[in-house]
């Protein structure tokens, strides 16, 4: 009877070490590692930046996807495959993959657009207004986009999050992109001009050879 006391205290004892092992574990990951400062990171072109866990109560003056603009221009260039450039308190630059979570699922590519006559309307300024930047507005991959199209987002937001976790002893490191997106292209634009032009038939008064035919009809030509 005296041996099952004896094995819950053991097990007891095992558990009260494992758990004084991990909080010691984290701990030192946390203070002694060279990567704990979340001000590694300056800002991220044409996105939000998040270090910090986010607190409800002030959500307005923090980054987050629920801060949003509608945005329209007209595409001046394309980058096919974004990258973002990441600014570092040090000066340096760094570069990542442009794969955005929108939504549920899986990280997507998206274009890189350079945007010219570009607007931006939103009804107060939040840390989503101070980012954008026209030479940074990112756009879903599935979206056929080119030089001249006309491009309008409704509820457009860009965040890049980059939080250390004490526990993981790792940065959650995350793009997010949500909006609404349309592109209307200027091909059919293009063709209609081009037809009307093709259309309009010039006469002139002269004959095969070139000489002006004043009177006599019968040898007009049309060119």
């Amino acid at each position: 009877m005296h041996i099952l006391p004896i094995i819950l205290s053991v097990v007891c004892l095992i558990f009260a070490q494992t758990e004084q092992d991990s909080t010691l574990r984290h701990r030192d990951c946390y203070y002694n590692s060279p990567l704990i400062t979340h001000d590694t990171i300056d800002y991220v072109k044409g996105m939000q930046l998040k270090t910090q866990s986010t607190d409800s109560t002030k959500i307005n003056n923090e980054p987050s996807i629920i801060h949003t603009v509608e945005i329209s221009g007209i595409v001046d260039s394309v980058i096919d495959t974004a990258s973002l450039e990441l600014i570092m308190y040090n000066g340096k630059t760094s570069f990542k993959r442009g794969l955005f979570y929108i939504g549920k699922g899986n990280p997507i590519f998206t274009h890189r657009l350079f945007l010219r006559n570009f607007k931006a309307t939103y009804t107060a300024e939040s840390p989503m207004t101070k980012a954008l930047d026209s030479s940074w507005i990112f756009i879903p991959y599935a979206f056929q986009v080119k030089k001249f199209d006309s491009v309008y987002i409704k509820g457009y937001s860009t965040l890049y999050q980059y939080i250390w976790s004490q526990y993981d002893c790792q940065y959650d490191h995350a793009n997010y992109l949500v909006g609404d997106f349309a592109v209307f292209p200027t091909t059919s634009a293009i063709k209609n001009t081009r037809a009307r032009k093709e259309n309009i038939v010039k006469k002139r008064d002269r004959d095969a050879s070139g000489k002006m035919l004043k009177n006599n009809t019968a040898r007009k030509i049309i060119y």
